[in-house]
């Protein structure tokens, strides 16, 4: 008498008594090539769309930086807009005055915060943030941030709005801040006009 789950062989494939096929191991190890390969060229596909994303992102900075040293605006006002997680006291718009090179903050800046901000008080020390959290997350993953959206101003360059989040998985190493009330000033006097 044959029980139902007795099985035998039919054309190198190993069927059940009920009629219904089943795979022989080296059909299952074919298969698991198959999906093994199919997974690396969606990998490296994926791959190299984001870190192309990446490259695209240190691209764009280079040609918005040359863009800010032709214009030579050596003498210009900003507010810096920043967001993100901090303090009570952390000053989410600040504004500088930059004049002849000699920087002046516009608003109080509270004590513990100074040197915070005197990183990321001329426009130069801006690109430098972001090419350095670019390359941060170069460095923490070949495929660039996971996260990045980052805009610069079409006639002078400078920064306009920067989210930058290098790796999802750390928490608070992320750049996102705004520059608002951009103006070139007189290197003289410090009043509004163009050079």
């Amino acid at each position: 008498m044959l029980r139902k789950s007795t099985m035998h062989r039919v054309t190198g494939s190993v069927t059940a008594a009920d009629g219904r096929a089943r795979a022989t191991r080296s059909e299952l190890r074919s298969m698991t090539k198959q999906a093994a390969v199919l997974s690396a060229v969606l990998a490296v596909g994926w791959w190299s769309a984001t870190a192309a994303q990446g490259d695209q992102h240190l691209k764009q900075l280079a040609e918005a930086r040359a863009r800010w040293t032709a214009s030579r605006t050596g003498s210009y006002e900003f507010t810096l807009n920043y967001q993100g997680l901090y303090s009570p006291s952390f000053p989410k718009a600040v504004s500088f005055s930059v004049v002849n090179g000699a920087v002046k903050p516009i608003t109080d800046i509270p004590a513990e915060w100074r040197s915070f901000f005197e990183l990321r008080n001329t426009i130069d020390k801006l690109f430098t943030q972001i090419e350095g959290t670019l390359k941060r997350a170069r460095w923490q993953s070949p495929m660039g941030p996971a996260t990045s959206a980052i805009e610069y101003d079409k006639t002078l360059g400078y920064p306009v709005n920067v989210r930058i989040d290098p790796d999802r998985t750390i928490a608070d190493d992320e750049i996102s801040f705004g520059v608002t009330g951009f103006k070139a000033v007189s290197q003289a006097t410090g009043a509004p006009g163009r050079q």
